[in-house]
């Protein structure tokens, strides 16, 4: 760890592992061994070396296109605005794609702006 210490976990029969680290800060170093054991014997891997890199906040609606609303006439004395949307509006990537079908069965908000 950055600070000098030592992180230990278990190693599953198919080869995977997870270290409990607490939280990392970008640009850390941190090395990463084996160390097989057997009948009291023990051999370590070559270190690896791994740089903590920024994390990066994604936005899924990033190449989302969302579609415009069409709005019914509003006309003084009104209580309600009333309208409709095109939920078959293609979005730019087959991740949006796919996030539209989550969308298109839940009531989204709707702004209205004065």
């Amino acid at each position: 760890m950055a600070d000098g210490s030592t992180k230990r976990a278990n190693v599953s029969p198919d080869g995977q592992f997870t270290i409990e680290t607490g939280q990392l800060a970008a640009d850390d170093v941190l090395a990463v061994k084996i160390t097989a054991k057997n009948s009291g014997y023990t051999k370590d891997s070559a270190s690896v070396d791994v740089t903590v890199t920024q994390a990066t906040d994604t936005n899924p609606l990033a190449n989302y296109t969302v579609a415009q609303p069409v709005v019914d006439v509003a006309s003084a004395g009104d209580t309600t605005v009333t309208g409709k949307v095109d939920l078959t509006t293609n979005p730019a990537t087959k991740q949006a794609r796919l996030l539209k079908r989550r969308l298109c069965c839940q009531t989204e908000h709707l702004k209205l702006l004065k």
